[in-house]
């Protein structure tokens, strides 16, 4: 549920729906008279300094929102598929492969390194609470490295066979509308097949290391993988 309202949050703030600035008054306002107003008073120096620094941050943390939000969807591209962002429908990356995994580590300690250079203090209150919501994630992710879960790619619940099928169906965010949306998940299908094989690999290194589900598990995963809805010689019924 966090990661999702931290999404949500960076995926409002790269799309504009989030400002930093006061939002303009919905009704005009009548313009006061000017031999009537009071004189503008001078802002003290400390009160000005305050100001430019929490503009300061808040463009900051702006800019490390943006930054985060566009290059998460360069590695993760069903991400990117799934917000309806068409530029990467034609990757796959695999994820279980030690480059993806170190990339995503480097990927997740540089954004951290930014994020800690940053007064966090003196931006706003909605900055700071999506910049503590972010570092709890950077930290949470880089922290589930220890325990390898590349070992186990996927489970009776959740992982990319099942996430597969449904792009595949037709009714999914891929879209098959035209001659390079099919192009696009020949590409996709083609990186499954390398996928598969890395996930073998990782099976058998879980094996080797007696990190493995419970039997009843996998036998639930087998009649899964092996349904006719899956699997079939005729496309139709697939």
């Amino acid at each position: 549920m966090f990661a999702c309202v931290k999404r949500l949050i960076i995926v409002a703030v790269s799309s504009g729906v989030v400002s930093w600035g006061v939002p303009r008054p919905l009704v005009a306002q009548a313009t006061p008279d000017p031999q009537s107003a009071p004189a503008a008073q001078p802002v003290p120096a400390a009160q000005s300094a305050t100001a430019a620094a929490t503009a300061e941050a808040n463009r900051q943390l702006q800019q490390l929102f943006d930054d985060y939000h566009q290059q998460y969807l360069i590695l993760f591209p069903l991400e990117a598929t799934n917000f309806g962002d068409p530029r990467y429908n034609d990757q796959l990356p695999i994820a279980i492969s030690d480059d993806f995994l170190a990339k995503e580590r480097q990927f997740y300690r540089q954004t951290l390194s930014r994020l800690q250079a940053i007064d966090i203090e003196a931006a706003d209150d909605t900055p700071q609470l999506m910049a503590e919501v972010l570092k709890y994630e950077l930290h949470r992710r880089l922290d589930r490295f220890q325990f390898a879960f590349e070992r186990i790619p996927f489970n009776q619940f959740e992982g990319l066979p099942l996430t597969f099928a449904q792009l595949g169906s037709g009714t999914s965010s891929q879209p098959f509308k035209t001659p390079k949306d099919y192009d696009n998940w020949l590409r996709r299908v083609e990186a499954f097949e390398v996928w598969s094989q890395v996930a073998i690999d990782r099976f058998r290194q879980g094996m080797a290391d007696n990190y493995v589900l419970p039997k009843v598990l996998v036998a639930k995963m087998v009649d899964q993988l092996l349904d006719s809805t899956l699997v079939n010689d005729d496309p139709a019924q697939t």
